[in-house]
């Protein structure tokens, strides 16, 4: 089973926020594939899916965006799911809007919710996928982070979704994050 966890804030107030495109691109996955968040659990909604005899869960956790490692480390627990098969997608300022990283095993470079995740599963040896949303020149962060997109930054992002998904796609065909990642790259 792989595990694929979008983080946000709950609540209408971060709706379409840059903080909570990790949400957004969970909701891109769910649209795709035709399923819903139909189960809550592990301070968390979440479904399970199968895509090319790949089973997968997807989460968006209930917590706010610095608890994040409370539905993580709950889901691994349960499912007895390894690290590896953990991909959280997640903002990243330190990206311009319209720009992805992928990494495995990387420092959460000042991102609140990663650090959580893992402080609480005891690893960063996970996929991290983090979308640009730029670095604001003259707001301050926290406004930056919680104001919302724009119809241009949703045309923008709609290219990493599909990015995204097709990531989703290799692994579930590869059943390896590292090898769908090589290909993905090429």
């Amino acid at each position: 089973m792989k595990v694929v966890v979008g983080l946000g804030n709950i609540g209408k107030q971060f709706e379409n926020t840059r903080h909570n495109v990790g949400f957004l691109v969970v909701d891109y996955f769910l649209k795709k594939l035709k399923v819903k968040l139909d189960q809550e659990n592990f301070d968390c909604f979440y479904t399970l899916a199968k895509i090319n005899n790949d089973n997968f869960l997807f989460a968006k956790p209930t917590t706010l965006m610095n608890l994040s490692g409370n539905c993580v480390q709950k889901i691994l627990n349960y499912y007895h799911v390894a690290s590896e098969n953990l991909i959280v997608f997640s903002d990243d300022l330190d990206q311009d809007l319209g720009k992805y990283k992928t990494r495995i095993s990387c420092s959460c470079g000042g991102h609140n919710g990663l650090r959580d995740i893992s402080t609480k599963i005891k690893t960063d040896n996970y996929l991290h996928f983090k979308i640009g949303i730029g670095r604001p020149k003259d707001k301050n962060i926290k406004d930056y982070v919680l104001g919302k997109f724009s119809r241009d930054d949703f045309n923008c992002l709609k290219k990493i979704f599909e990015k995204a998904y097709k990531l989703i796609q290799l692994i579930s065909l590869n059943s390896s994050i590292n090898i769908a990642l090589s290909k993905l790259n090429n």
